[in-house]
């Protein structure tokens, strides 16, 4: 029986940003959220990044869609604050999605911006077949 080594969160956000933030549509970075302490007195607890927020943030082109997208483990599941989160991304327009591996998450990027373009009237544009934009570079 073959063993399947599972990636860790890390392992595929790191394989997810190479995957999507390579393309020359795409800008991507990862989103540090967390905790620190001040090195120095009086050694306050600094919070950073909006809590809940995806773990890579971006926006894709050619017409400037933010993006979110969640790292997940196949076993993760999403947080209260990741849902809230989601909710507000995708109330302005913005895509959402849980990547838990770099092929698929950048299909259903492509995915979600060839939804967006539908309803906006441009599908003409979508080949879909590959899920690209037609003349865009």
């Amino acid at each position: 029986m073959k063993i399947i080594k599972q990636e860790t969160e890390k392992e595929i956000s790191n394989a997810i940003l190479l995957k999507v933030g390579g393309r020359r549509d795409v800008l991507a970075w990862k989103n540090m959220t967390g905790t620190a302490r001040a090195l120095t007195a009086p050694y306050q607890v600094i919070q950073y990044g909006k809590k809940g927020s995806s773990d890579i943030l971006g926006v894709i082109g050619p017409w400037g869609l933010f993006f979110g997208i969640e790292v997940k483990t196949l076993a993760g599941q999403q947080r209260d604050t990741q849902k809230t989160f989601e909710e507000s991304v995708k109330r302005r327009g913005g895509i959402y999605i849980i990547g838990r591996y770099d092929e698929t998450a950048l299909k259903d990027l492509l995915m979600a911006r060839a939804i967006f373009a539908e309803k906006m009237g441009l599908g003409h544009l979508i080949n879909y077949e590959n899920l690209e934009i037609e003349g865009y570079e």
